[in-house]
């Protein structure tokens, strides 16, 4: 069983906004840094050359239509993970404190002084 499976529901129009499309490389590297047992669902049109990810097809365009897509596929799947990490394709994590904190025990992991910066 898995440690981590990662919901990442993928932006369309990428093309479109090229600081997007950074973020989401960005993104992605950073989780490729992990060494935590995980797996990463790709939710929509998005591909990664990494065993770690897997693309899942989604009929639905939004967010919330992709992740409800992906919580149906999970509920007739047998338990695939311990803990679900969900990240929008441009956030950004520490991969150094991510496996720090996986060695802890615990039942959910928050900052409490969470904040965005406006990079445009």
């Amino acid at each position: 069983m898995l440690d981590y499976l990662f919901l990442i529901p993928t932006s369309p129009n990428l093309a479109e906004d090229s600081l997007r499309k950074d973020l989401q490389k960005l993104c992605f590297e950073q989780v490729i840094k992990l060494k935590s047992n995980y797996v990463v669902w790709l939710l929509g049109e998005a591909e990664v050359d990494h065993p770690h990810f897997k693309s899942i097809v989604c009929r639905g365009t939004t967010k919330e239509e992709k992740l409800k897509e992906a919580g149906d596929q999970l509920a007739a799947l047998p338990q695939l993970a311990k803990y679900l990490v969900r990240l929008d394709d441009d956030d950004l994590i520490n991969p150094v404190v991510f496996d720090e904190l996986a060695k802890r025990d615990f039942d959910i992991a928050y900052d409490r002084k969470h904040f965005f910066y406006d990079l445009a």
